[in-house]
């Protein structure tokens, strides 16, 4: 009914994705993005099926043309984790940690930010930086539960 509504395209794209049509989402995400080049979670969500695809590269170049484009602080630090967890993969360790603390310096008041940022340490044996991102998680509203749980699990004040 409306062809430049991104998010209609981003459902369709992961209903496709999650019935196994990779190809077939990648070309509606790309509808998407192209319908409204502004809609970041179009782009996060097509990076993601890229990422979890291996395609590392591919998911780095999304969140490179997303980040060209989006403007809002929020929108840019869900594409730096995205774009941070794409240079982790690939081994670029310094640049993955600059887009997880530029990603909280845009926002910091989200916890997925700080989860994936402590992962990341976690991951490079940093525990008590990883437990005092955990425990910041803590500190801000509107926490999913089981991240909340996880956080409490870790998190050593």
């Amino acid at each position: 009914a409306d062809p430049s509504d991104a998010p209609t395209w981003q459902a369709w794209a992961l209903l496709e994705q999650q019935a196994g049509n990779r190809e077939r989402a990648r070309e509606l995400f790309e509808r998407g993005t192209q319908a409204d080049p502004k809609n970041a979670p179009t782009w996060q969500a097509w990076a993601m099926l890229e990422l979890k695809q291996g395609h590392v590269q591919a998911a780095r170049s999304l969140c490179e043309r997303a980040l060209h484009t989006l403007r809002r602080p929020d929108d840019r630090a869900d594409l730096l984790v995205v774009r941070a967890r794409a240079n982790d993969a690939l081994g670029q360790t310094q640049a993955a940690e600059a887009d997880f603390r530029a990603a909280l310096r845009l926002n910091g008041r989200n916890p997925h930010n700080h989860h994936h940022y402590a992962e990341f340490l976690a991951a490079h044996r940093r525990y008590d930086e990883a437990n005092r991102h955990r425990c910041a998680i803590l500190k801000l509203r509107r926490v999913p539960r089981r991240m909340r749980r996880k956080a409490q699990r870790y998190c050593r004040e």
